[in-house]
């Protein structure tokens, strides 16, 4: 889905590490397995609040920091940004990004989520995603 829209320069992930985290944590090997696949993993102590204001603050550093040049804009109007949330939080910040930088915002959300119009609203496409990455099937490597 990110190809349509450019080449994937970062993918990120917050995994919390605190025991004290309301989320679970990840399966042995998931982490192993991400960091292959080239996903850049964040560690987040604390709650979850911190998790996503961490996001929020690498979402917003990398998107003021990739602005495009004016030549470029003759090509390409802006970035893609791609959030696989639910979290209607992103909300305010991702209408600023949409309508400040032209960039544009991919938004992943779990199947038959109604709770975050506000969220889904702000994206330029949205698409229904398998929440739970690690409970999918996987695909067997043929040597």
């Amino acid at each position: 889905m990110a190809l349509q829209y450019g080449v994937i320069k970062l993918f990120k992930a917050y995994l919390g590490v605190s025991p004290g985290h309301s989320s679970t944590p990840p399966a042995p090997g998931l982490r192993s397995e991400l960091q292959s696949s080239g996903v850049s993993l964040t560690d987040v102590p604390g709650e979850k609040d911190v998790a996503d204001k961490m996001l929020l603050v690498d979402m917003l550093s990398y998107a003021f920091d990739n602005k495009q040049s004016s030549s470029e804009e003759a090509t390409f109007s802006g970035l893609t940004l791609v959030l696989i949330t639910a979290d209607p939080s992103f909300s305010y910040s991702l209408s600023m990004l949409r309508m400040r930088n032209d960039h544009r915002i991919a938004l992943m959300i779990p199947p038959g989520n109604t709770s975050c119009l506000s969220l889904i609203s702000q994206a330029t496409i949205c698409l229904e995603c398998p929440w739970d990455v690690s409970a999918a099937a996987t695909v067997e490597h043929q040597p």
